[in-house]
């Protein structure tokens, strides 16, 4: 808490495992494609912060950029594999491996770049799963 209050003109970008919420952070439901509505809640002074640019996640794996206000909403793909719709519903994203390079600029701007690789395959969690989780069913 006291970083933030010695942030200055300084901009905030917060980096998460799974998206705060997909398009708004209401209504407060339980979803397992992002983080914990209480979680979130205790979590709404940094997402309301203003001198937030970015809040980048993953978990989806697929790269979808929106805004909330002055704030880009930032998924990132995964390198190893996609999903197809039967296993994440469609929310906007692109179904595409690779990754996600930022740049901050000093007036708080944000610029994000999607890379890919030749040797990435976009394979997808339903083609390799019993080579990612051995165990499952």
């Amino acid at each position: 808490m006291e970083q933030l209050a010695d942030l200055g003109d300084r901009h905030l970008a917060l980096f998460s495992h799974q998206p705060f919420f997909i398009d708004e952070p209401d209504p407060l439901e339980l979803s397992y494609w992002t983080v914990d509505p209480e979680g979130r809640e205790g979590l709404r002074f940094l997402m309301e912060h203003p001198n937030l640019r970015m809040i980048a996640s993953g978990h989806l794996h697929q790269q979808r950029a929106r805004e909330y206000g002055r704030t880009g909403l930032i998924w990132c793909p995964s390198i190893a594999f996609t999903t197809r719709e039967e296993l994440v519903p469609e929310m906007g994203g692109q179904r595409q491996v690779g990754y996600l390079e930022h740049m901050f600029e000093d007036d708080g701007t944000v610029a994000t770049r999607m890379c890919t690789h030749p040797g990435f395959e976009n394979s997808h969690l339903d083609d390799v799963i019993k080579v990612v989780y051995p165990f499952a069913g």
